[in-house]
């Protein structure tokens, strides 16, 4: 038998994450544009690349729609091309991750 132990953890679609990376900018999301970046810093919190990904290459590859106070932040895949990314579930009043998740 084996016991794990996941303190400080949120469980997620993608897996566990450390809860600070959950929590990680708190503030209200106003806009598109403010639920990618918080987007952002959601995932480069998450991944912890020696090269975390660049604003510019979010903003102009993600999108984010707000529903009953949730943005969902998705990748935009041009017509033709298969892809994914990225789905992002952030609280509009803090920036708390609600659930994230990776297509292919």
């Amino acid at each position: 038998m084996s016991l794990l132990l996941l303190c400080g953890c949120v469980k997620t679609s993608y897996g566990y994450i450390p809860a600070s990376c959950a929590h990680y900018n708190p503030h209200f999301i106003a806009n598109e544009r403010q639920a990618v970046l918080a987007a952002l810093a959601v995932w480069n919190c998450i991944s912890r690349r020696e090269k975390p990904d660049a604003e510019k290459r979010w903003l102009d590859h993600f999108g984010a729609v707000r529903k009953d106070g949730i943005w969902h932040v998705f990748p935009i895949i041009p017509e033709g091309y298969a892809g994914g990314g990225a789905n992002i579930f952030l609280r509009e009043k803090d920036a708390s991750l609600v659930d994230i998740w990776v297509t292919q």
